[in-house]
C-alpha cells in the first residue's frame, strides 16, 4: 500500500449539505446555457398554446 492509498483513506467524509451541494452543481452542469433553455421554454409554450386553443 503506497502512502497515497493511505491518504485517501483517512480523508474524512464530507458533511452531507456539502455533498447536496455537490450534487447540485453536478446536475446544473448538466444544463444547457441560460438562453438556450428560455428559447426551448418560449417555443414549448407557444407550442402548448397552441393546441390549447
Amino acid at each position: 500500500m503506497s502512502s497515497s492509498d493511505s491518504i485517501k483513506n483517512n480523508s474524512p467524509k464530507k458533511p452531507i449539505f456539502t455533498r447536496f451541494l455537490d450534487g447540485v452543481e453536478y446536475l446544473g452542469n448538466l444544463l444547457p446555457h441560460p438562453i438556450t433553455l428560455f428559447a426551448i421554454f418560449c417555443v414549448a409554450i407557444l407550442v402548448i398554446q397552441r393546441y390549447l386553443k
